[in-house]
């Protein structure tokens, strides 16, 4: 394979070698002055009309799964139409093993139901969910990022009030570490994960980082996830308008 380009300009870089490489880089230059949205559209067009070539899976992990914001279709078709015509492909096997569980609680999806138990003792049931916008986020005391939860957290209570469902996982490294967190950060309806990322909620919730979030609408759906921390506020007002 050979890489041809300016540093500068990596958008714009050629990749040849062999056909899957050409394809690839063909494809990249057709889509180079459309938006994120249509460039997604295309690729999709291109999988499904060449679900046996490489350059699909090239294109699939490009852009639908690195992607921040993930939709659980049309991923999960596509997902499936590659499975199906590369069965023996092992990086499509890798890729369908890391993202289909996270693909169930992509935008679109249905929250899973899962049960836990806060620092307070109090029971919370996702089922119960309905009837009010509810916002999920994970932080750990081992996360650099919990100093802006905190600012976003306060922005979103002064703005949203009780129209606004905040349960905060906690995946810090010790029990006694989470309820001195809550504490001092002044959490609400804090769910202590033991194991941290090992712990199964993890995986229930298909959370990507340490400091992800998941937003669900009145009906249960999921309407936004992993917004950046330091826009959390404005991006959660923003989907709920």
């Amino acid at each position: 394979m050979k890489l041809a380009g300016d540093a500068n300009r990596l958008k714009e870089m050629q990749v040849t070698g062999t056909d899957d490489n050409k394809q690839f880089s063909e494809f990249c230059f057709s889509v180079l002055k459309l938006n994120e949205k249509d460039a997604q559209m295309r690729a999709a067009t291109y999988i499904r009309s060449h679900p046996q070539s490489l350059t699909s899976v090239a294109l699939f992990y490009h852009y639908f799964d690195r992607v921040a914001q993930r939709n659980e279709q049309p991923t999960l078709e596509l997902l499936n139409l590659l499975r199906k015509q590369q069965p023996t492909n092992q990086q499509l096997t890798a890729i369908d093993a890391r993202l289909r569980p996270q693909l169930r609680t992509a935008i679109g999806a249905k929250l899973p139901h899962f049960t836990a138990s806060t620092l307070n003792k109090q029971v919370i049931n996702s089922a119960d969910f309905k009837g009010k916008p509810t916002l999920l986020t994970f932080s750990a005391n081992w996360d650099s990022n919990n100093y802006y939860l905190r600012q976003q957290l306060r922005k979103l209570k002064a703005a949203r009030g009780e129209r606004l469902r905040i349960i905060n996982f906690a995946l810090d490294e010790s029990l006694e570490k989470a309820q001195e967190r809550a504490k001092n950060d002044s959490l609400q309806s804090v769910v202590y994960l033991k194991h941290m990322l090992s712990n199964p909620l993890v995986q229930t919730l298909g959370l990507r980082y340490p400091s992800g979030n998941i937003l669900i609408n009145a009906d249960g759906h999921i309407i936004g996830r992993d917004f950046p921390i330091e826009e959390l506020a404005n991006k959660v007002n923003d989907a709920l308008h």
